[in-house]
């Protein structure tokens, strides 16, 4: 999906947020006639997928420009490495991704302090709406739960994953405000 178009992004983006959130709050009013429920999420997935899939989209494209490349299969090989699997024999993909790597870490850290306050707040509203109206809202407050410990988790992965990318000579390089352990422990690896 990192090379799909803004409206592929919005469609794909906003018909899981409204058909999901259409279920949920189907569950939870039951007195809102169905017309009107299909109704407003129709138009909240929309207006959702236009938003989402746009972000997603200049996003993509800055990850792509990060990595040099053009051909699209290369891309796809270069965002799967950047993620996770074992480190691309190839130099130029192998490249691109310790690039794309490196652009999906600055991008997590731009949005970190956010999203962290976001699911952190999210999480314990969800559980008192649960407690005070529907048990249905566990759902969303362990979805929350779930999006707060990989927002955690993300900085340290994908700052692990850079190293395992880079060329051996850049690890004394590596960024090592995630902990010199990781640091010393990918340089081992890697020597």
């Amino acid at each position: 999906m990192l090379t799909a178009p803004w409206w592929k992004l919005a469609l794909i983006q906003g018909t899981f947020f409204g058909v999901s959130m259409a279920v949920c709050w189907r569950l939870y009013d039951r007195e809102t006639p169905i017309a009107i429920s299909i109704t407003l999420w129709v138009i909240a997935g929309i207006v959702f997928g236009v938003i989402m899939g746009r972000i997603s989209a200049r996003n993509n494209q800055q990850i792509i420009a990060a990595s040099g490349l053009t051909d699209r299969d290369e891309i796809q090989q270069a965002a799967r490495a950047s993620r996770r699997g074992p480190v691309p024999a190839d130099p130029h993909i192998r490249q691109a991704a310790h690039k794309m790597a490196m652009q999906f870490l600055v991008m997590s850290e731009s949005q970190r302090k956010s999203s962290l306050a976001c699911f952190g707040i999210g999480t314990p509203v969800y559980l008192v709406v649960a407690f005070l109206h529907s048990f249905w809202w566990l759902l969303a407050a362990a979805v929350f739960a779930v999006m707060f410990v990989r927002t955690l988790r993300q900085s340290d992965r994908l700052a692990r994953r850079v190293i395992d990318l880079g060329p051996a000579e850049e690890l004394s390089e590596a960024p090592r405000e995630y902990g010199d352990e990781n640091h010393r422990h990918h340089q081992a690896d890697h020597e």
